[in-house]
């Protein structure tokens, strides 16, 4: 600074006063949105009430079963092809790591990117979760979801090439 701008500034600052406490406390108020508490509870019981198992959905499924499912009217041939792994593959997607809602959004959100893209089959790698406490959990959500998807035509468990029994070739309507 120059000579004349540091009296300046003494001279705008000579009636400021220093803060007394060093410190700022910040705390969050408890009741920002009234009723938020009650809501909040409400929608856990709520989802709780709805949670269901894939096994009270589909049945049991073990991390080795075959998945396999296609609509009425999908030619035999292309059916064929998809589950022989021979038609090309135009997206992935991998839910390892995933939560059962991370992994239902993910697929959604996959499916619809796939058909605004136009692609015409995927892969779902949704790992065959042996080992663990409950198995194949997130491949009985998938199976189960995908049957409830319009533009899903079919789909099979992969090729061992692809992922084998850990993943799902995916055939989407052209629409």
């Amino acid at each position: 600074m120059k000579k004349d701008d540091s009296e300046s500034f003494q001279q705008q600052m000579a009636d400021v006063k220093p803060l007394q406490a060093n410190r700022v406390y910040l705390h969050k108020r408890k009741d920002q949105i009234p009723g938020i508490a009650n809501r909040r509870d409400a929608a856990q019981n709520t989802l709780s009430a709805h949670t269901l198992e894939p096994i009270e959905l589909t049945g049991q499924i073990r991390p080795r079963d075959i998945l396999s499912y296609r609509q009425e009217g999908l030619e035999d041939k292309i059916f064929k092809n998809l589950r022989q792994g021979k038609l090309p593959i135009d997206s992935k997607i991998d839910l390892h790591q995933m939560t059962v809602m991370q992994a239902q959004f993910q697929i959604s959100r996959f499916i619809h990117e796939c058909i605004l893209d136009g692609a015409r089959v995927a892969i779902i790698v949704h790992g065959r979760g042996e080992g663990r406490e409950r198995p194949a959990l997130l491949k009985g959500w998938t199976n189960y979801w995908l049957k409830q998807i319009d533009s899903v035509l079919a789909f099979h468990s992969a090729q061992p090439q692809h992922g084998g029994t850990g993943a799902i070739y995916l055939l989407l309507d052209k629409k």
